[in-house]
């Protein structure tokens, strides 16, 4: 599947797909979609999301650290890095998201700028979810 995606994306230039999970919210919801371009090392920076592929499953979540050739990326729910990718891995980056019919671009100076507020942001999120999370079981 990993290599059929990959196929596409190198063909195309660009994938449409739909967002399924909680991991990325606030900013990312369950049905959102995801526009997705193929990214080289040169290509991503801190803060941006990016997809891979874990288990036969397609992840994708944002980069909190670029430590040399490996990635520390984690969802916005979490409160430490989850996983560690080396570029190779990398499937794609997202460039677009469309929320309700409205299209968000992260490719943009204005993007890049919103995606490094949200990879500092999530982590009051994260620990937002914690607190409402322990809250909600007393």
């Amino acid at each position: 599947m990993e290599i059929l995606f990959k196929e596409a994306l190198k063909k195309n230039g660009m994938l449409k797909v739909r967002v399924k999970g909680k991991s990325m919210r606030p900013f990312l919801s369950e049905g959102d979609i995801l526009f997705i371009s193929p990214v080289g090392p040169a290509g991503v920076s801190k803060g941006d999301i990016v997809v891979y592929s874990e288990n036969n499953n397609f992840v994708c979540h944002r980069i909190f650290k670029i430590q040399g050739s490996h990635l520390l990326i984690k969802p916005d729910t979490g409160i430490k890095p989850e996983a560690t990718l080396s570029f190779e891995q990398l499937i794609g980056r997202v460039v677009a998201v469309e929320k309700k019919g409205i299209i968000f671009r992260l490719d943009n100076f204005i993007g890049r700028l919103f995606n490094i507020f949200i990879s500092y942001f999530s982590l009051i999120t994260a620990y937002m979810y914690i607190i409402l999370g322990k809250l909600r079981n007393v």
